[in-house]
């Protein structure tokens, strides 16, 4: 009896180390928890892959099939209310270059419509039929091209409009007189004195005149005659 129960024993081991040297992996799926000290089996715990993998099938090149991952620009709440900001004062930059263009514009309009000068002549005599020349600037505005009355003392309109011309000429001549014309162009006369002699007088004329760009105007002597430059002046203004 002892005899068979010794014997049966070694069959037993005999029968375990059997099955560890026949699956020599069955050792690695034995794991001891470190909490605990038990033994757990990899191989029972690991579950079906069906469990967690969806293994429907995807066809070939069928892209559509896939799920949308829906994937998020990573930009903070912060970062777009900066990016917000910003466009916001490049808005109102425009805005304000936009006011300051228009505002220079209606002022260099304003500057167009608001043009006028008056000059005085040089002192000599002028021969007949001559241009007086108003050559010495006082006052300008709205004039660029200044250089036209500087040398030949007549004014050229640079702006089309109304335009109103006041001549006074002084003159110590007998029976002096002096001519407006507008290009070639005569529009009135004065006459400053009957009889002079040796004493001065000075005549005044106004005319009031459309002009197109390039219109000129022009004062002529009625006869040769002194002129005092000084006491001589001519203004052109633009009225509309």
């Amino acid at each position: 009896m002892i005899q068979e129960v010794v014997a049966e024993e070694q069959f037993t081991d005999i029968k375990e180390n059997n099955v560890v040297e026949s699956n020599p992996f069955a050792a690695m799926l034995q794991l001891e928890t470190p909490d605990s000290g038990s033994i757990i089996d990899l191989d029972s715990d690991i579950p079906d892959g069906a469990d967690f993998i969806d293994a429907t099938p995807i066809e070939t090149n069928d892209f559509h099939s896939l799920p949308s991952l829906n994937i998020e620009p990573d930009v903070t709440h912060h970062e777009s209310s900066s990016v917000m900001e910003i466009l916001k004062e490049e808005r109102m930059a425009r805005h304000r270059l936009e006011k300051t263009v228009t505002s220079l514009q209606k002022k260099i309009n304003s500057y167009c419509d608001f043009v006028g000068y008056t000059a005085t002549s040089t002192s000599g005599s002028v021969s007949s039929g001559s241009v007086i020349k108003f050559t010495k600037i006082k006052t300008s505005y709205g004039i660029t091209n200044k250089s036209t009355i500087t040398t030949s003392g007549t004014f050229k309109a640079e702006h089309s409009g109304l335009y109103v011309v006041g001549v006074t000429v002084n003159s110590k001549t007998n029976a002096a007189a002096f001519k407006i014309f507008k290009n070639t162009l005569q529009i009135t006369q004065v006459y400053i004195s009957g009889n002079s002699g040796t004493v001065d007088q000075s005549g005044t004329g106004f005319i009031v005149v459309e002009l197109g760009i390039g219109d000129t105007i022009s004062i002529k002597t009625g006869k040769t005659m002194y002129v005092y430059g000084t006491y001589s002046t001519l203004t052109v203004a633009k009225i509309k």
